[in-house]
């Protein structure tokens, strides 16, 4: 059991989805409050097995200018089954992902200091699901709007693709995988962080970064 990292955001931190990587390697969380995305890295036997669940603060991918005011950390005890706890931390918040911008020099979220350009359209980055592919990435869709495509093998994890407010609507979720192309959803906010851009979509991702 873990408590992910509270960043430097009005709410601090919350999980809203995690999925697994597609190779079963890792667990990936969208640290909803905490406007970043946090990974699990997991170790398994020679049959398979989970043996070890291991947070990877190096990781850690902000999606905002951001700064940890609490650590991530795990807790030991035994589970509903008596089956005792496995879990671990290491890395380096020093080596995660936490600035401002994205790869190309853009503000990850708009408003940023230090961006090219003007803003992207991405008003909120409250990351809904981190939709994984089997290329090793993950399609994180943003409440406010825009999308990043982020690569989940690399430490820290790496923004690979990225969409804005005008490519990928507001308050979506859902994605699926279907060959080469990967179509995610758009909807109606049931709160105020896509409210104004609150009309059903589904966008399909015909060429996968």
């Amino acid at each position: 059991m873990f408590r992910v990292t509270a960043f430097s955001t009005d709410s601090e931190r919350s999980i809203h989805m995690s999925f697994w990587s597609t190779d079963g390697s890792a667990i990936i969380m969208a640290n909803l409050h905490g406007k970043a995305v946090e990974r699990i890295n997991v170790g398994r036997d020679e049959n398979n097995l989970i043996t070890q669940l291991t947070f990877d603060k190096s990781a850690s991918i902000g999606l905002k200018d951001l700064n940890v005011t609490d650590e991530a950390t795990f807790f030991t005890g035994t589970n509903a089954f008596g089956r005792s706890l496995i879990g671990a931390v290491t890395g380096d918040y020093g080596n995660a992902d936490l600035g401002p911008l994205t790869p190309s020099g853009a503000c990850k979220e708009d408003g940023c200091t230090g961006g090219n350009g003007t803003d992207p359209g991405r008003k909120n980055n409250l990351p809904i699901c981190p939709n994984p592919s089997t290329n090793d990435n993950i399609y994180v869709t943003l409440a406010g709007g825009g999308l990043f495509v982020v690569d989940v093998k690399s430490t820290p994890m790496k923004i690979v693709g990225e969409y804005t407010g005008s490519e990928v609507n507001g308050a979506g979720c859902a994605g699926v995988q279907v060959d080469d192309t990967m179509y995610v959803d758009s909807g109606v906010s049931a709160g105020g962080a896509g409210a104004n851009q609150s009309t059903f979509t589904v966008c399909e991702l015909s060429k996968m970064e």
